[in-house]
């Protein structure tokens, strides 16, 4: 199992691009943006302070990922948030965001107003994150297991699993800084060419919430072009919402 999931690293840092759909669902906290956003109901926390719950069933991002770039061009669509929808395009250091409770226009974060431009970060070699994975996967209270090999469109899967219990806090550190959740990791890796085809994570924080999301990965290496909207379609002035502001 631990040498199915490395493999899968490698064969992903190999790849030029590829187009993913991520299905979402449970619910977290929010704390004081709850009211702002329209999500759930607050309840008193420890303390007593007040936390806030965001419900994310139907909650969706779509779209294609340049590797390479790296690049991303997603839509996304929140139907508990005002049923809102919208489009992140992460391009040359810079990430514009255009919402429907928004307006019709992208708003910037980063880097990419024809200023000087902190430079990329060095590529990392996928040796050391398939390296740095094994790792993580060393830490784990469970080792990963193998189940039955599926099949998953026009080929046959691998299916790797991988539990998350709380007291993995190392293991989980290095995935996931910050979270302490147990729950379940299900890989499905293309047993043709050793890329995943589908990711499954079912995750209860307790008081903290619950995750559950399906990432599916499909058009390896197709044709995806990505680049910054038109400067007549991002709005100069910044985000509209002050907290929320770069």
């Amino acid at each position: 199992p631990k040498e199915i999931l490395t493999k899968s690293v490698d064969a992903v840092q190999a790849a030029s691009t590829v187009h993913v759909k991520v299905d979402l669902s449970g619910k977290l906290p929010i704390g004081d943006l709850g009211g702002l956003m329209g999500g759930g109901s607050a309840s008193p926390a420890p303390g007593g302070s007040t936390s806030a719950t965001i419900d994310l069933t139907g909650t969706t991002f779509e779209g294609g990922i340049d590797i390479k770039a790296p690049a991303a061009d997603l839509t996304f669509t929140a139907p508990t948030l005002l049923n809102l929808t919208g489009q992140i395009i992460a391009v040359d250091q810079a990430i514009y965001v255009k919402a429907s409770l928004l307006g019709a226009k992208f708003y910037r974060l980063g880097s990419n107003d024809g200023g000087t431009a902190s430079p990329s970060p060095a590529p990392t070699a996928s040796g050391s994150i398939a390296t740095e994975l094994g790792q993580a996967v060393d830490q784990l209270k469970t080792p990963p297991t193998k189940l039955a090999d599926e099949q998953c469109g026009d080929t046959t899967c691998y299916h790797v699993q991988v539990t998350l219990d709380s007291a993995d806090d190392g293991a989980l550190a290095s995935i996931a800084p910050g979270v302490t959740a147990s729950g379940t990791l299900d890989v499905y890796v293309r047993q043709n060419d050793l890329r995943p085809s589908q990711l499954k994570l079912s995750a209860d924080a307790g008081t903290a919430g619950s995750l559950q999301a399906t990432i599916t990965f499909s058009r390896w290496d197709g044709s995806v072009s990505i680049s910054a909207p038109p400067a007549d379609q991002v709005d100069a002035n910044g985000l509209p919402i002050p907290s929320l502001r770069p």
